[in-house]
């Protein structure tokens, strides 16, 4: 990223200059002076990437690494204040020409400005050379210090009821035997309820078992009622029996139930009164991590319902502790037949791989021993060596010291930590972002394309052919190629990431992202970039994070708590909060702000001086009233939701 964004300042310092011989006697040298030391900065970028690569818990690598970072994130910001002084200018320029301003004294104040801004200029490009120096003796250091080959390194989602492939490798005779298990007619042990827990390690195919099932035929006509619901490790018990009683009442012909408002008695009641008259019950609560999911049982112990199945999959036995239950259907991972045809189609699709050499398949074989027979490791890894059918990458892949990176033999990610540093660092930016968002959380994908565009991660093709929109979709596409974020439904354009995947993601964003849920003694560090904040939080914390790049705020209302005005490095502003009726005067002063969102909120005015923020791409604000007068300055907007969709063209 500091290359690439250095590139760009300096394309930004070059033109328009004024002709004057203060600026050919010392800017001019300097910027020359400063496009040799980007030289440097971009092999300093490529070397540490090399030393991640052969050790990524190195700290001396991981310290340089953030320091070029950090750097990167300075030209940006540097960049992105002159974009603004620039639009500003342009701004001015156009509202000028309408009252009749002349070209004369347009140039004359260019002219003026500029003068007084030389020796800014010099000063800072000679700061920048002495900071990229300084890394590239700091690297230099390094490299004497560290030998090593240049192998790659080592390497949750919410889910729903519909199953995203057509067919399940591997798990015949455990299908079969949870249809049983279903059917089974005997007497229950905990009253009228049966739990049936899938137990494994993350990325088994827990899910898909029960998703399989839960739409079985068999099943679809054997049970009167079913629900699914994704539980996570963060447990809400409010919102999961929420979720029952409006899954139970989708078809009710009763006036509209105040879901929102309901205290959790009155959600058990509806429960309760939506089971009557019902033989048989499935529920499905997908993802347990704690057995405070034993509370969910309360209200369907007092129910008429003859027969209650409740699948539980999780990864540890302790979420089943003081209950008791009858058959568990626990797995492990693929092998045999199952597991290569499972791996062949991941890698080879629909082509034969007899058609390639015998060499390729035996490093596949190879390679299909190191993964475990992970579903999840094989579909990701699989769709990494399909993208080069070569025995060189495949042999570099077998070779890689990242396998052995892990906690234990069980842990897939140092399988799953492949794709991600076999991909260049525009995608690793755009993947490490994306654990910004609650785990199970599905986004629409030009949501989080606009916020991979407002950090400035998707970059020009440079012949101006493809918007930045049409390039960050093809971003999205590859991360959805290589099982990084995977798409949930194609017709609402949504898509998820898995929770081993968001792990990952956090783990390789070194600390720069945080998912904030107010836990007691849980503080905001001052090096978070990317904070998300779904819980009870302490002002002074944030007000700390000064290098925000990015506010998510879920339900909570911190934006008149904390000063705004200090949080100036800010460029995505989310917050959904269908409470909030008062515009924050303060965002209108968040000058590098491009993603402004607004949507899930009640705002119906915002103050004139919202159309300062010039360089706003996407904005959300769809209750308003009425425009401000001064709409036509946001010159950059592309898209703006209001309360009839959104326009996605620019304005």
């Amino acid at each position: 990223m500091a290359s690439a964004s250095l590139d760009k300042l300096i394309t930004f310092l070059s033109r328009d200059h004024p002709s004057s011989s203060s600026w050919e006697a010392s800017t001019k040298a300097k910027l020359q002076q400063l496009e040799y030391a980007n030289q440097k900065l971009k092999t300093m970028q490529s070397d540490c990437k090399s030393l991640l690569k052969i050790d990524m818990q190195n700290k001396r690598v991981i310290d340089l690494h953030k320091k070029l970072k950090d750097f990167g994130y300075e030209i940006q910001d540097l960049e992105s204040f002159m974009e603004y002084m620039e639009l500003q200018r342009k701004v001015k320029e156009i509202n000028q020409d309408e009252v009749g301003s002349t070209s004369q004294s347009r140039e004359k104040r260019r002219r003026l400005s500029s003068s007084e801004e030389d020796n800014k200029m010099v000063n800072m490009i000679s700061r920048l050379i002495k900071q990229i120096n300084m890394m590239d003796s700091d690297m230099k250091d390094l490299l004497n210090r560290i030998s090593g080959k240049n192998h790659l390194i080592q390497n949750k989602r919410v889910t729903t009821s519909s199953p995203n492939e057509k067919k399940i490798y591997g798990r015949e005779d455990e299908t079969k035997e949870l249809i049983r298990v279903l059917k089974l007619e005997k007497p229950n042990i905990n009253g009228n309820i049966s739990i049936v827990p899938i137990l494994g390690m993350g990325g088994i195919g827990k899910t898909r078992l029960a998703q399989f099932a839960f739409n079985n035929p068999e099943i679809e006509t054997y049970f009167d009622k079913k629900v699914w619901v994704f539980v996570s490790d963060h447990f809400d018990q409010f919102r999961i029996t929420k979720e029952i009683a409006e899954s139970l009442s989708i078809d009710d012909a009763t006036p509209k139930f105040p879901y929102d408002t309901a205290s959790l008695d009155l959600l058990e009641s509806k429960i309760k009164s939506c089971l009557k008259g019902i033989k048989r019950f499935l529920l499905v609560l997908d993802d347990v991590w704690s057995n405070e999911w034993q509370r969910i049982l309360d209200p369907l112990k007092f129910t008429e319902v003859e027969s209650i199945k409740i699948i539980v999959t999780g990864r540890n036995p302790t979420v089943l502790a003081g209950l008791e239950t009858g058959d568990r259907i626990l797995l492990g991972g693929l092998y045999g037949n199952d597991y290569r045809s499972f791996f062949i189609n991941c890698v080879f699709g629909n082509e034969n791989p007899d058609n390639y050499s015998s060499t390729l398949q035996i490093i596949g074989e190879q390679i299909m021993k190191k993964v475990n027979g992970s579903p999840l490791a094989v579909k990701t890894v699989g769709r990494l060596l399909k993208r080069n059918l070569t025995e060189e990458h495949w042999k570099h892949v077998l070779d890689s010291d990242l396998w052995e990176i892990g906690s234990d033999a069980n842990d897939i990610m140092p399988t799953l930590a492949l794709s991600y540093h076999h991909l260049p660092e525009h995608l690793q930016m755009c993947f490490a972002f994306c654990s910004v968002l609650p785990k199970g959380y599905n986004i629409h994908k030009y949501e989080l394309i606009g916020m991979w565009i407002a950090q400035g991660y998707i970059l020009e093709d440079g012949t101006n052919s493809k918007t930045l929109e049409d390039i960050g979709e093809e971003y999205y596409k590859e991360l959805n190629q290589l099982s990084l974020i995977e798409v949930m439904d194609e017709g609402k354009d949504l898509c998820i990431m898995h929770d081993l995947l968001h792990d990952l993601a956090e783990s390789v964003s070194h600390g720069e992202v945080c998912y904030y849920e107010g836990k007691k003694g849980k503080r905001i560090s001052r090096n978070v970039r990317h904070l998300c904040v779904c819980g009870p939080v302490d002002p002074e914390s944030v007000q700390l994070s000064s290098s925000l790049r990015t506010l998510v705020l879920y339900g909570v209302d911190i934006c008149s708590q904390v000063d705004l005005k200090a949080l100036n490095r800010i460029r995505v502003l989310v917050v959904i909060d269908k409470n909030m009726q008062e515009f924050p005067e303060a965002v209108t002063q968040l000058k590098h702000l491009r993603y402004l969102d607004f949507s899930k909120s009640s705002i119906k005015r915002v103050p004139e001086s919202l159309c300062r923020l010039y360089q706003l791409r996407v904005l959300g604000l769809p209750q308003l009233d009425a425009l401000p007068s001064l709409f036509h300055n946001l010159i950059n907007l592309r898209t703006f939701w209001f309360d009839c969709g959104f326009v996605g063209e620019p304005i």
